[in-house]
């Protein structure tokens, strides 16, 4: 190769780079914002199809960032979702599986996107709000700053930006590269905290916008003594049917009074953002973390690896607002997150994750991955892979098989399993090698105290 063809080379190369097409933007590398709201479904969000008018501000932030349409959560989990996003690796191979009966000892310890920014230079800082995400968990594993807000509370958004704008105060240093990890609970089902038995609580004012007087009088979000998520709880696992759809409706309702009461304040945080010069030149990724079930499948809250649960919103903002308006359409996973994120921060992507930067599909490669993979909730027995046409659902223990068109239902009612049991044969094999690699790669993270790090 002579001179000139390696300087057209280099040249090519170079302009290529996510760095620089960030550093023409603003400050190099960028400041990285990412905000999770807790069990978002996908289909909820007005920017992603929904009709209702319950989410102006993210729908205005959704024209300056990259929308996803078809991005999803590895596993409908708070904990397992997040360590997800965090590290780059699927549930089975990190291993926090469920919150509960948890041996923090012998949890591995992979490595966070918090380590990798801050050994950058960056200022880390985190405000969160359940316990899900505690120390505990690892979670504060390379923060500078790390806060929860305690779990007695019915509204978390307004304890959220009332901490982020006393640390925005704070750090108003335009030399100082920042990393804040903002996270919300309140879209999620609630408890009986000051009395509370509504399964989602939102102050009145949304209640009272959002879900019709005649339900508000005929329902209370009690049943049979079972307050609250208690009240989810029962319909999912013990009740013989299904509320009447009335009732349900009123739920959705209920859920969405606390979308629209999460926007409000996500509007809020935005403002802030832009108060303190942060909003035009950050990286800023908005993701939730699971959907959440409205009896669609049988169940309630958020268990099962349908749609409804694994399916989520992703927004990506980059500094000037470029790639404003994107929108792509390619299968794409929370364990994504985490090299693009560092990518474009300038940062090598670290051997062993399991996702994959998504700057070559935003600059318009259209294939990207052919299929994505998920979890169940409860139980350690029930994994998915769905593709852009077909969703195939594995039972570990009984080895019952389902396998849905998601082309020609999505909704995912029909069982196409012995019509074409030739594409379920193709399916489980590939279920069966990502298996085995996550094991293969989980054996070989470090096994570290987390309540140390």
């Amino acid at each position: 190769m002579d001179i000139f063809n390696i300087f057209i080379l280099f040249i090519v190369l170079f302009f290529a780079n996510p760095l620089f097409l960030l550093a023409k933007s603003g400050k190099n590398p960028p400041d990285v914002i990412i905000i999770s709201l807790d069990t978002l479904r996908m289909d909820h969000v007005g920017c992603f199809g929904y009709k209702k008018n319950i989410t102006p501000n993210i729908d205005k932030f959704a024209r300056d960032a990259v929308m996803f349409k078809n991005a999803f959560a590895p596993s409908p989990n708070t904990l397992s979702s997040h360590k997800s996003l965090f590290t780059s690796l699927y549930t089975r191979t990190h291993g926090y599986e469920d919150d509960k009966d948890f041996d923090l000892k012998a949890r591995k310890a992979p490595l966070h996107i918090t380590n990798e920014l801050k050994s950058k230079g960056y200022y880390t800082a985190a405000v969160i709000s359940c316990w899900h995400l505690d120390s505990e968990f690892g979670f504060s594993a390379g923060f500078d700053f790390f806060k929860r807000i305690k779990e007695n509370n019915l509204v978390y958004a307004d304890k959220v930006n009332s901490d982020a704008s006393q640390l925005l105060k704070i750090l108003d240093n335009p030399e100082q590269n920042l990393f804040l990890f903002f996270h919300y609970y309140d879209i999620h089902s609630d408890y009986t905290y000051d009395g509370n038995i509504l399964p989602y609580y939102s102050p009145f004012e949304y209640m009272n916008t959002f879900v019709p007087k005649d339900l508000r009088e005929k329902y209370s979000g009690l049943y049979k003594d079972k307050p609250a998520t208690d009240y989810l709880l029962y319909y999912s696992y013990e009740a013989k049917s299904k509320p009447p759809k009335e009732e349900i409706e009123y739920l959705i309702d209920l859920y969405d009074s606390g979308i629209a009461c999460t926007d409000h304040y996500i509007g809020e945080l935005f403002s802030l953002l832009k108060e303190h010069n942060l909003y035009d030149n950050s990286l800023i990724v908005l993701v939730s973390d699971h959907g959440e079930e409205f009896g669609e499948h049988g169940e309630f809250i958020h268990n099962q690896v349908y749609d409804e649960c694994s399916r989520i919103p992703l927004l990506i903002k980059f500094p000037k607002n470029k790639f404003a308006g994107t929108k792509r359409d390619a299968l794409v996973e929370i364990i994504d997150i985490m090299p693009t994120v560092l990518g474009c921060c300038g940062l090598d992507i670290p051997q062993n994750l399991q996702g994959k930067s998504l700057m070559p599909l935003i600059k318009g490669r259209d294939q990207f991955k052919d299929e994505v993979y998920l979890k169940q909730h409860l139980g350690n027995n029930i994994f998915a892979v769905r593709t852009k046409q077909y969703k195939l659902i594995y039972d570990t223990k009984t080895l019952k098989l389902k396998l849905f068109d998601m082309a020609k239902d999505p909704l995912e009612t029909t069982d196409i399993t012995a019509e074409h049991y030739d594409v379920a044969r193709e399916l489980i094999k590939k279920l069966f090698t990502w298996m085995d690699a996550c094991d293969n790669l989980s054996k070989n993270l470090p096994v570290q105290n987390v309540e140390q790090q």
